[in-house]
């Protein structure tokens, strides 16, 4: 397919800087479409927050960063446009070269295809008065924030992969660490290795934070265990929730069909049930949850749009 030139209508907009809609830009531009990539923050979204990727293939260790980073500069040598700007609305024009308009704040974006990989913010504990203590012991990056706890008391909650990488993250800078895990540990076996032969790291199993204490910072989290109902404090300058994700799918249409949690339902080449729009990743309903799934789910996606446009 000729290289189209025309930027009024494009071939493909991409919504989400991820690592899925990185590569799923690389993959169009390679195909020959125009296409235009939005994303509201810097590249990389969630993985960009991570200072060794462990699920990415590479011949040294790369933070999620200089992963995004490097996609983005590849992107933008390859002829893709990439917008700084939040999506607020996904309308369908129907027949006619342009089937989709994005409505950015003061432009809107006309498109023959979307790609949504938009992918997922972090979940809230949803405990009153959590937003009180953001920036105040409250956080959700340990290479961010990690510093400002040395040798402090801090608590993570969860336990898959995210909620050990920050412990382990944490580990070497602070007092102590606390896992405060619901059921079972879900991380993989070599990082749960790596948090159990930690010395300042326990777990606390069947527990969950009930309620934040403090006044002008977190000094404290009430916890209780699910087994019996017992509730202790637990003494803590820092807090970092990592209990799930929800996807970043808002900006689509309500005609969109999503899973009960919000992620867009699709099929295996990323068609969701609007013609001309496709999911990947963290965005999409039964993503693989790493890095390479991601990219594989651009890449699929993006072949199965480049033969839609054709036709």
């Amino acid at each position: 397919m000729p290289v189209r030139r025309r930027r009024d209508i494009w071939d493909v907009a991409i919504v989400g800087g991820g690592i899925a809609g990185l590569v799923g830009a690389l993959q169009a531009s390679a195909r020959g479409l125009s296409t235009v990539l939005v994303e509201a923050a810097l590249p990389g979204g969630l993985v960009a927050t991570v200072n060794v990727l462990e699920d990415w293939p590479s011949a040294a260790p790369e933070s999620g960063a200089g992963l995004a980073a490097r996609l983005a500069a590849q992107a933008r040598l390859e002829d893709v446009s990439i917008i700084e700007s939040r999506v607020d609305a996904l309308l369908a024009l129907g027949a006619g070269d342009a089937r989709f308009e994005l409505q950015l704040p003061g432009r809107r974006l006309r498109a023959r295809s979307v790609l949504c990989a938009s992918g997922a913010r972090l979940a809230p504990l949803g405990l009153p008065g959590e937003e009180r203590f953001h920036g105040r012991g409250w956080s959700q990056c340990a290479w961010c924030d990690g510093t400002f706890f040395r040798d402090h008391d801090v608590v993570v909650v969860g336990g898959g992969d995210s909620a050990l990488q920050q412990a382990l993250v944490l580990a070497p800078l602070v007092r102590s660490v606390t896992v405060a895990v619901r059921g079972q540990l879900r991380a993989r076996h070599a990082r749960i290795e790596r948090a159990s032969g930690q010395p300042n790291l326990r777990f606390a199993w069947n527990t969950v934070v009930r309620g934040l204490v403090g006044v002008d910072a977190l000094e404290a989290v009430q916890l209780e265990q699910i087994d019996d109902g017992t509730r202790t404090e637990l003494p803590c300058s820092g807090l970092f929730p990592f209990v799930g994700l929800l996807p970043a799918t808002g900006w689509l249409p309500d005609t969109v069909m999503r899973d009960e949690r919000g992620h867009v339902a699709t099929d295996r080449d990323g068609r969701s049930s609007l013609p001309g729009l496709h999911a990947v990743g963290a965005a999409r309903s039964g993503g693989s949850g790493d890095l390479v799934g991601a990219a594989g789910d651009a890449a699929g996606a993006i072949a199965a749009l480049a033969q839609e446009l054709q036709r």
